[in-house]
């Protein structure tokens, strides 16, 4: 699976990501969720079954100089 975001980040799509994942599990199914990293969790783990890696994004790794505001 490739979400933008994953728990404990709270949303629709997430908890919707998650529950399919679980489920997947239950039936027996390898299930591997790739999701954006946040400050403060793990970078890998498995949570209920399913194997999550959290990666760094294009839009985390780039510093821009200037900010601009809308």
């Amino acid at each position: 699976m490739l979400t933008d975001f994953y728990p404990p980040t709270i949303g629709g799509v997430k908890r919707h990501v998650a529950t399919l994942s679980e489920h997947l599990v239950k039936r027996s199914h390898d299930v591997i969720v790739c999701t954006v990293t946040q400050r403060g969790i793990k970078p890998s783990e498995v949570c209920d079954g399913v194997c999550v890696h959290r990666l760094k994004a294009l839009f985390q790794r780039v510093q821009s100089k200037s900010r601009r505001r809308y």
